[in-house]
């Protein structure tokens, strides 16, 4: 598993509750709160009705009961929170694990991924009807470590004629430059995304079949015709006396540059 972000798992309430159920139960502001209740169920039965005051009483003091017994709550609960278990692709880390990892994750710089593997582990869980039922908890089966990541890398370097060789595109973690280019054009070879746009334009050149080098060549012959005969006409208004031969000279030289371009092997 190649982690890529941290966050805190959510409390799960009603785990929570199950796990705190007995303990809640037992605390002293509870029963004092039982105890209070019965006080109330006596006075219920009692034929002689109780004074405003004695009510106003009543309620105070079980309020006050109430308010002591939330904190007591909330402090037992928040001393024994049950998280939720993680989702798909998701695993819980000890404090331990998380300070190891995240050291690890924020030091690995580029091209690099944290990687961990895990194993599923059963946990029995119940639910608040009391019903038992099983669940796969992913759990850490070793350290982290660091691999590299150059995924969706290819590089390119010219054999002994100028000819351009592509490395096949990296797909998987673990492969690095090494391992798709010659050891002897290593230090030669160049990213994809390095490329200058003149190489980008020898490789797509490259690539086109004899047929369409024949078209573009063409295009690209008229295209500087068209030129040389804007030229020789602008230096014929300006009275050039050598319009048509500096006209001549650029497409003489122009044009070789496009056969150059375009030369069929």
């Amino acid at each position: 598993m190649v982690i890529d972000s941290f966050d805190e798992l959510p409390i799960d309430p009603a785990q929570t509750e199950i796990a705190n159920r007995n303990a809640i139960e037992s605390l002293p502001e509870k029963l004092a709160i039982d105890s209070k209740m019965e006080e109330l169920a006596v006075l219920r039965d009692n034929p002689v009705q109780p004074t405003f005051e004695q009510v106003e009483q009543f309620n105070s003091e079980l309020k006050a009961l109430h308010d002591a017994f939330e904190i007591c709550k909330n402090a037992c609960i928040n001393s024994n929170l049950i998280y939720a278990h993680p989702r798909a692709n998701e695993v819980a880390l000890t404090d331990s694990q998380y300070e190891q990892i995240k050291a690890m994750y924020d030091q690995k710089g580029k091209n690099k991924q944290v990687i961990i593997d895990i194993i599923q582990i059963e946990s029995t869980i119940e639910d608040q009807a009391g019903n038992e039922f099983t669940v796969l908890f992913p759990q850490l089966s070793r350290g982290a470590e660091l691999i590299d990541d150059f995924i969706g890398c290819q590089y390119f370097y010219q054999d002994i004629g100028g000819i351009w060789i592509a490395s096949d595109v990296i797909s998987e973690l673990g492969i690095n430059k090494s391992m798709v280019v010659p050891d002897e054009e290593l230090e030669n070879a160049i990213e994809s995304k390095d490329l200058t746009a003149e190489q980008r334009e020898e490789i797509r050149i490259q690539g086109l079949t004899d047929e369409q080098k024949l078209e573009e060549k063409a295009v690209e012959i008229q295209r500087i015709l068209s030129l040389a005969g804007q030229m020789r006409s602008e230096l014929e208004i300006l009275n050039d006396p050598d319009a048509l031969t500096k006209a001549q000279d650029f497409y003489t030289a122009e044009s070789a540059i496009i056969q150059q371009k375009y030369i069929i092997i």
